[in-house]
């Protein structure tokens, strides 16, 4: 997840100008990184709460339940305001992967590319095993697992 979290990264970044006027972009920035910081300190107590809930199996539906309609909703998206039509005219794997043959060709892109990359891996291994430490060493509940990075989250 955490590479595909690049690519949504550069991605939105690359779309949102195409669909919106160039005052507008400042604002839509702003709404998508307030909408990014609750998300990042709720998404995990969130989480916790439906684990203890629901349990494991049925939150991780309720989650995959999410990318769902995140897919449905980008479906939807406008088409570019200057030429009134979508650019995309390959298939969607192929337009993802379209750019790393100019990315890794350019000395200074490639290896922002590879540390970010990297970063975003290793951190979702280490925050897995953080997780699992804390469960199976600390005795935290899923309830207080969330509650803990909600705190982390609020910086308390």
């Amino acid at each position: 997840m955490a590479s595909l979290t690049v690519l949504f990264d550069v991605a939105y970044l690359a779309y949102m100008p195409s669909v919106l006027e160039k005052d507008e972009i400042r604002h839509a920035n702003g709404y998508f990184e307030s909408t990014r910081s609750v998300a990042n300190a709720l998404g995990p107590s969130m989480a916790g709460l439906l684990i203890r809930m629901l349990t494991a199996p049925f939150a991780l539906l309720v989650n995959a339940t999410t990318f769902v309609a995140s897919a449905a909703s980008v479906i939807g998206l406008p088409t570019d305001k200057r030429t009134g039509a979508r650019k995309l005219h390959m298939n969607g794997f192929r337009l993802a992967f379209s750019g790393f043959p100019a990315i890794w060709k350019n000395p200074l892109v490639r290896p922002n590319v590879i540390c970010t990359a990297s970063l975003n891996f290793f951190s979702s291994v280490v925050g897995t095993l953080l997780i699992l430490y804390l469960v199976k060493t600390g005795h935290m509940t899923s309830l207080t697992l969330g509650i803990a990075f909600l705190l982390v989250a609020w910086g308390v």
